[in-house]
């Protein structure tokens, strides 16, 4: 399994832990982060684990933690089929097509919509390719949203949110590339039964 590491520290890449090539395919990868989410008033930390997959035409996010996976399918058009699925108990919990909201796609695809990051402004710049890092910023009515951000790989680094009851900070911990490996986190899900059905 081909996995490339990306590790965060202090808000910024560290040029040795960058990924050592930059061959990877933007629509067949998985990234997986870790959310953090504190009240600021009673200081109370959540934490989870999100994984954003891509396969062509596919997108899913999966919750590691409530065992629930969401899949988006890319139709001809503007429309767009979506799944969920309940990973612990193996099934297929809905499934419906979603008439005319292409324009959705984005957000689901790199976790952060486009007219987002054209709203913020631009800090930093670095690097190129898989090594390419750009430092967003905006401040908001109600706090600031800093991210660090791929554009080559479409893919959020880090995303600092402060609001006015809870910080939240979504952070890259690794990315996946193997190509087999992906596929299959797909495969396996289009073989649960819908929910009610009975499973031999």
């Amino acid at each position: 399994m081909s996995l490339c590491l990306l590790r965060l520290f202090g808000g910024m890449l560290l040029s040795g832990a960058l990924i050592a090539e930059c061959d990877m395919n933007r629509e067949i990868l998985g990234a997986r982060y870790h959310v953090e989410k504190t009240n600021l008033t009673s200081a109370k930390t959540s934490r989870e684990t999100l994984i954003l997959w891509r396969l062509g035409n596919d997108v899913a996010h999966e919750r590691l933690d409530s065992g629930v996976t969401e899949v988006w399918r890319r139709l001809e058009g503007r429309d767009i089929e979506y799944r969920r699925y309940d990973d612990r108990a193996q099934r297929l919990l809905s499934v419906s097509t979603q008439f005319g909201v292409v324009n959705e796609w984005p957000s689901r695809y790199q976790l952060l919509a486009p007219e987002a990051l054209d709203k913020m402004l631009l800090l930093e710049e670095s690097g190129s390719g898989c090594k390419r890092v750009q430092k967003y910023h905006v401040e908001l009515s109600a706090g600031a949203l800093t991210v660090w951000w791929n554009p080559d790989l479409q893919l959020v680094l880090l995303l600092d949110r402060v609001g006015p009851a809870v910080s939240t900070t979504m952070k890259l911990a690794d990315i996946e590339s193997d190509g087999s490996a992906i596929a299959a986190t797909f495969n396996r899900r289009l073989a649960y039964p819908k929910n009610g059905s009975p499973s031999f």
